[in-house]
């Protein structure tokens, strides 16, 4: 019986995955990251060496007699020189690392930025409808702020304390061996019990964190559909949702604040005793003349100082926690692989604009494919419209020859070349597509109409403009084409997007155009300009259009009629409608009755 392997609990895998991947990221600036790391050091080392020079400042007073004054003064004199020399340099070796740090973090969180950017774009379309778009941003964003913090924590927080128990240690055994081991123990001791209390927290801190998460993705859902949830009079059920979703981060946030209570009230008790421990050690050492009264007062201003920082140290591993539970989410997405993915370098070329589809099989991750051994040809500048009911494969057709999901079985070739095989890029900047909802970005109208051609002149947009039928209503606008389109385009109508999108598509002039329900947000009158306007446009192109509207495709080469991803009929407008018990001719007769009751 073979035995699965265990997988690695995810709350174990987080962690390592986000210390590695900001390791990573800082290695690519070594130079400045170790420059700091040295220089950290080299402070925490002068800063520790400060309490060994007063102290030999007390024993010289402390041996001092009158005849002798002026020596004394002398070697007084050079120790506070030398002290003030580790002074000097401890401010100079402290603006080296403020200048090295600017350089680092900065710059990494750029990459972070830039890296997160990439990866995000190639996912696959599947992917962002399953993400909410405003959670992605957030998550870079925690990603990206989080290195800035963790960094300080490590070369800042965390370095002092953990070096100068390094170098304390070696002193305490210079000056007695028993108490170097006392100190020891009691330190060991108290540091594992630390970890193994901060080590149990971490789930509830990375469940809190996720609980934030979706509370952010619940009110960005609910702000995001102010309107319909207006329109359906919902302001009691929504609310009623968002408190449960703010009771469940609440209870999280609880859960995880009593843990931190606990371990808050262990650690300073656990410090308390250590540090009254190693007091009275001193004293039962100093009353057997073991040591004199100045290593008591070394040792108290190196425990007060080591302790202060231990204490603070599981604040900063708290807050170390709580990124590296923040910035989980992102690192998770960066290790999730890309769905689809280029197998070559080599990029389409188009000459004519032949589409053959073979033998294709394809289903959304159900038992039952909605294209089963599907195949067709589309000749070289054809009009093709695909009509059929809702769910018969229309838009997922239209899907595939974006590849923006790959097929099981068959090929799909654009003049003989497997879309498989080339670049996405390549294969996407070779088809212009005008969706049925239309994405306009948060840029100008000019830059939206000019997006598949940035290099377009402003007679060239003003052209395709026209031709789609947006000037009417552009020119109209204080700014002209300059105006912006805000967010969610609330400024701009469906009709007004519908057009602007058609003029970006007739801007591009591509071998290939698709119009995937183009027209449906078009009144009647608009729809007849913009048939015009295809007219034109279509000339020397393949066009596939896919439609619910049969006024739209009446005069194309070839209707397909498609039902549960199968062709049951095809021909041209006057064919199909010669035939008795054809669905297109039904479908035909129910839009022309609908219209005629209108």
């Amino acid at each position: 019986m073979i035995q699965k392997k265990e997988k690695t609990p995810k709350s174990k895998l987080e962690p390592m995955r986000v210390m590695k991947y900001f390791w990573r990221i800082s290695m690519q600036q070594k130079w400045y990251f170790w420059t700091i790391f040295f220089c950290r050091v080299l402070t925490v080392i002068l800063a520790t060496s400060v309490p060994l020079y007063y102290k030999q400042i007390i024993d010289i007073i402390g041996t001092y007699t009158w005849w002798a004054k002026w020596a004394f003064v002398d070697q007084l004199l050079g120790v506070l020189v030398i002290a003030m020399m580790i002074e000097i340099t401890s401010q100079l070796t402290w603006r080296v690392i403020e200048y090295c740090i600017v350089q680092l973090q900065p710059n990494s969180m750029r990459r972070i930025y830039q890296e997160c950017f990439e990866y995000l774009h190639k996912h696959s379309y599947g992917f962002f409808t399953d993400n909410f778009v405003w959670s992605l941003v957030k998550k870079v964003n925690k990603l990206v702020f989080s290195y800035e913090w963790f960094t300080d924590a490590i070369l800042f927080n965390l370095m002092w304390p953990i070096i100068s128990l390094l170098l304390v240690i070696p002193i305490i055994y210079t000056e007695n061996i028993q108490l170097w081991i006392i100190f020891t123990v009691r330190l060991v001791v108290y540091c594992a019990m630390q970890y193994r209390l901060q080590k149990r927290k971490l789930p509830s801190e990375i469940f809190a964190s996720e609980e934030r998460s979706r509370l952010t993705w619940a009110l960005s859902d609910s702000i995001g559909n102010n309107f319909t949830i207006s329109s359906f009079g919902a302001y009691r059920y929504e609310n009623s949702r968002f408190k449960k979703s703010v009771l469940e981060v609440v209870a999280a946030t609880k859960v995880s604040r009593k843990k931190s209570n606990i371990i808050h009230a262990i650690n300073w008790t656990s410090m308390v005793v250590v540090h009254m421990g190693l007091l009275y050690s001193t004293i039962i050492f100093w009353g057997q003349d073991l040591i004199t009264i100045w290593t008591i007062v070394l040792l108290q201003m190196y425990t007060f100082r080591i302790f202060d920082q231990l204490f603070n140290i599981w604040n900063t591993f708290k807050r170390i926690y709580q990124m590296i539970s923040e910035s989980a989410e992102m690192i998770d997405i960066l290790h999730t692989p890309h769905a689809i993915k280029d197998t070559s370098t080599k990029e389409l070329k188009l000459t004519a604009g032949r589409i053959e589809i073979k033998d294709m099989t394809f289903g959304y991750k159900k038992p039952k494919p909605l294209f089963k051994d599907f195949s067709l040809s589309i000749k070289a500048w054809e009009k093709v419209a695909f009509v059929g009911h809702s769910g018969s494969g229309k838009t997922s057709l239209v899907r595939l020859l974006f590849r923006f999901f790959d097929i099981q079985k068959g090929e799909i070739l654009f003049d003989g070349q497997n879309i498989a095989h080339v670049t996405q890029e390549s294969l996407r900047q070779s088809i212009s597509l005008v969706p049925q909802e239309p994405l306009l970005f948060h840029r100008s109208i000019k830059e939206n109409i000019a997006y598949g051609k940035p290099d377009a002149s402003d007679e060239e947009i003003l052209h395709a403009s026209k031709l789609a039928h947006c000037h009417e209503f552009v020119k109209d606008l204080e700014s002209g084409y300059d105006t912006l389109v805000w967010e969610r385009w609330v400024k701009l109508s469906g009709w007004q997007r519908q057009r602007i999108a058609i003029a970006r598509a007739m801007l591009e002039n591509k071998h290939i155009l698709v119009l995937d329900e183009a027209t449906s947000s078009l009144d009647s009158e608009s729809e007849h300009f913009i048939q015009q306007a295809m007219h034109k446009v279509l000339e020397n192109k393949t066009a596939i259009v896919v439609a619910h509207r049969l006024s739209t495709v009446m005069e194309m080469d070839r209707i397909v009629v498609m039902d549960n991803g199968r062709i049951i009929e095809q021909g041209t407008h006057e064919e199909l409608l010669q035939k008795e018990d054809g669905q297109y001719k039904k479908l035909r007769s129910l839009q022309w009755g609908s219209f005629l009751w209108e």
